[in-house]
């Protein structure tokens, strides 16, 4: 559930003792930090040293926390945790304690939406009638968009909707942090607007721009409603993301032109280096994701009799 970069990392000394210095590596793959004496330490005095990971994006209980010498060899023995409580916030927003044991090391607080409210105004509430629905929303953490990828906001259990499925339009105070793009581009996503899906009367808001934690999201969505009455339906809010697994940047290709007789392709690999200053730029493309090999030709094959292709790929994964 801790994430740091492999290797050297800073550690700071909290104690009162006059002596022992120490550096630290950090393992990121088995979660390990070996801690270096480079000075002698003192018998009998308390050694306190901290040091800054990052907390995995998924809620954790605290693990067992090992700590071993070598040198002086003293055997894996489990580390005392703190068992205090911490400050959080109910579905209404009030403050509230956690359980115990949330200031033990490691411990992940599952993030929340809270203060979770929808109603209808503006509208009619009539069979139908044109209807405005708000919908608001806190998060407790901050909620960030990621070039290249999705995060989702979906709002399930809309019953009652009479609208095509495709492209709406969204107003309200905090439209302008949403869009229907599937995956974030600075340059090529409209804010204000979402994705409706009228068979699964679901509303997917794809975050565009920073939501910070504890502060109020609200966005209203105009429609007709059906021709038949009807009780209000139990709505859901969730977070979806594919940061971790799919994410992906857009490739940007830029294609190249060489008038000359052809070559083999081995022939074309091999001097590739050399050939290339020879290329000149046609154009650009925007490649969302990664596609077959036909999506990034043109149309056009490698090799010709008189025109060869060359690509630059611009672009990472997200694993």
């Amino acid at each position: 559930g801790s994430h740091a970069t492999h290797g050297q990392i800073d550690l700071t000394v909290v104690t009162l003792a006059t002596s022992g210095e120490f550096s630290g590596t950090w393992h990121d793959t088995d979660k390990t930090l070996i801690i270096n004496v480079n000075e002698d330490t003192q018998p009998g005095k308390d050694y306190r040293i901290s040091f800054s990971l990052t907390n995995d994006k998924r809620a954790q209980t605290s693990p067992t926390i090992m700590i071993q010498t070598s040198g002086i060899v003293i055997q894996a023995t489990e580390m005392i945790s703190d068992v205090g409580k911490l400050d959080t916030l109910d579905d209404d927003g009030i403050s509230i304690k956690t359980p115990t044991g949330a200031k033990s090391p490691m411990f992940i607080l599952a993030p929340k939406l809270i203060k979770r409210y929808a109603h209808q105004a503006g509208g009619s509430a009539w069979p139908a009638q044109e209807n405005l629905l708000t919908l608001s929303f806190m998060p407790t953490v901050d909620i960030d968009p990621i070039a290249g990828a999705t995060v989702s906001l979906m709002i399930t259990g809309l019953k009652g909707i009479d609208k095509a499925s495709g492209v709406v339009t969204l107003a309200g105070a905090s439209a302008n942090k949403f869009s229907d793009c599937r995956r974030y581009d600075a340059n090529e996503c409209t804010s204000a607007r979402a994705v409706w899906d009228q068979l699964g009367r679901k509303l997917t808001m794809n975050v565009i721009a920073a939501i910070a934690a504890s502060v109020e999201v609200t966005v209203t969505f105009a429609f007709n409603n059906t021709k038949k009455g009807q009780d209000s339906p139990e709505l859901s809010i969730e977070l979806v993301t594919d940061v971790d697994s799919l994410a992906r940047k857009g490739l940007t290709l830029i294609e190249y032109n060489r008038t000359a007789p052809a070559l083999s392709l081995a022939n074309t690999v091999a001097l590739a280096d050399t050939r290339f200053t020879e290329f000149s730029k046609v154009s650009t493309k925007k490649v969302i994701g990664l596609l077959p090999k036909i999506n990034l030709t043109n149309d056009r094959d490698y090799l010709s009799k008189n025109t060869q292709l060359g690509a630059v790929y611009e672009g990472y994964l997200l694993i």
